[in-house]
């Protein structure tokens, strides 16, 4: 039998803690995941010779006028060459010019380029690991050669690589012609027939 005279016991509601303090426990239990590192571009090695190379023929070009020169080393394993060398002459007559002294400086110098290729406003000459584009400026801008290796590296004329990519300035763009508006075709006109007259396309009533 339960004793009359003992006391019930009471029992004492557990204080909450606040939602600040239950945050700030479970944030110092987890452990946060190292950052990973940043992926960045590999550098294109460029061999010496061939970087001395694709210097002078770009040197060739702007000792004749050409502009908006740019040396560019391709990625490893390109199948075009290792370095390209593109110039914009401002005549078809300084362009052949500029081309025919980056040959005979190769020829000089025992490359023996495979020749000169192209026609009016493009010419190109190959020696091989370095192919010189010489163009006027319609043409390149037609062509787009500047865009073509996106992941080429851009080197000075004194052979440093460059920090960024130096595009050739882009022709304003012509202005853009509006449309005529055509009017919509206009709905036929109804033809009311005549007194006495059938309309057309209408069969006159048989007799019985």
């Amino acid at each position: 039998m339960p004793n009359a005279s003992a006391k019930p016991r009471t029992v004492k509601p557990k204080a909450a803690k606040p939602a600040a303090t239950k945050a700030a426990a479970k944030a110092a239990t987890t452990k946060k995941a190292p950052a990973r590192p940043r992926k960045t571009a590999p550098a294109v090695p460029v061999p010496s010779e061939d970087l001395a190379r694709a210097v002078q023929a770009a040197k060739l070009l702007a000792d004749k006028g050409c502009e908006h020169i740019r040396i560019l080393a391709l990625p490893p394993g390109s199948a075009v060459a290792d370095m390209v060398v593109l110039g914009t002459a401002r005549s078809d007559r300084q362009m052949r010019a500029a081309v025919e002294d980056v040959r005979q400086w190769a020829k000089d110098t025992g490359i023996a380029p495979r020749g000169v290729e192209g026609e009016t406003g493009w010419l190109l000459i190959d020696c091989y690991s370095v192919v010189v584009h010489a163009f006027l400026a319609e043409e390149r801008e037609r062509y787009q050669l500047d865009s073509l290796w996106p992941e080429a590296r851009d080197i000075g004329l004194d052979g440093t690589p460059l920090a960024g990519a130096v595009p050739m300035p882009a022709e304003p763009a012509a202005p853009r012609l509006r449309k005529a508006r055509v009017p919509a075709a206009l709905p036929a006109p109804k033809v009311r027939p005549v007194k006495g007259r059938p309309a057309k396309g209408s069969r006159a009533p048989k007799d019985g």
